[in-house]
């Protein structure tokens, strides 16, 4: 069990308690509860109806993970965990590199706000089943440091696709360079303690070794003192008219330049060219 400040807004802070087994007996089919700290009556029942899901395991205030004011709550889960609202919503899934181990997730903290979005972390772990090793993962589930204004655009008219970088404040004067791929995001490419979401082919070749070309617009920079920076992904009427039915990803990587280092990989933005 876990108190979880006042989701309801009566005044009185609340409480959530869970059982792993509290349902369906030997299919291990967990649930929760969120009572009133006023009168201890049940506000919500979370009841993920998944047989063997071992939801409920753990408990935790995971804090203000989207931003609404109001503090979310972490379940451990066989394999995952799950970040709630206090109305028994599922928002999130989390699953970690460990994700094939049964153990991953049964153990679980809310992590406070540690890239310095403003939005609450949350940690997750777990005892490992061998051959896997123990992995600790630490979530920002509504952080998306890159966003795009646009899911498609025409070729013919010479759209323009605007980034928005933010990396947090924390990596204030950091280094930050986009990449791209026409191939997808899997399985992505491990540069030190990153994973870059992208998958290597001659697109992405094009934004490491000349960077500053079209489509790209503004790709390498400086982030600003509260961690942003802005980019383009421009067409142009003149690009071959191949490029339509293709689908570009984009990333970009904040490097510290101080430590020697790249910190962070964002995650990976899509858009489909039109005619």
């Amino acid at each position: 069990m876990d108190g979880v400040g006042d989701v309801n807004k009566d005044g009185y802070g609340d409480f959530v308690v869970s059982s792993w087994r509290s349902l369906q007996g030997t299919n291990y089919w967990g649930s929760a509860e969120l009572f009133s700290g006023k009168d201890f009556s049940r506000i919500t029942l979370f009841d993920p109806k998944t047989p063997e899901h071992w939801f409920g395991t753990q408990c935790r205030c995971a804090g203000d993970v989207d931003g609404d004011g109001t503090n979310e709550i972490l379940f451990s889960g066989k394999k995952k965990a799950y970040v709630c609202d206090w109305k028994g919503k599922i928002l999130y899934t989390l699953e970690g590199e460990n994700r094939y181990s049964t153990g991953y997730g049964f153990v679980l903290a809310g992590g406070g706000d540690v890239n310095g979005d403003g939005l609450a972390d949350v940690i997750v772990s777990g005892p490992a089943d061998p051959p896997y090793p123990e992995v600790v993962s630490v979530f920002s589930p509504a952080y998306a440091p890159l966003g795009g204004d646009r899911k498609a655009l025409s070729l013919s008219k010479g759209e323009t696709l605007h980034f928005s970088l933010q990396a947090g404040k924390f990596r204030k004067n950091h280094f930050y360079w986009m990449l791209g791929s026409l191939s997808g995001t899997r399985p992505g490419l491990p540069v030190g303690v990153v994973k870059i979401p992208l998958k290597w082919d001659p697109y992405m070749n094009g934004t490491v070794v000349f960077p500053w070309s079209l489509p790209l617009v503004n790709p390498v920079g400086v982030l600003d003192f509260q961690g942003k920076a802005s980019a383009a992904f421009k067409m142009d009427p003149r690009f071959p008219p191949a490029l339509v039915g293709a689908t570009f990803y984009h990333s970009f990587l904040a490097i510290d330049f101080l430590k020697g280092r790249i910190d962070l990989a964002s995650n990976p933005v899509s858009v489909k060219i039109l005619p």
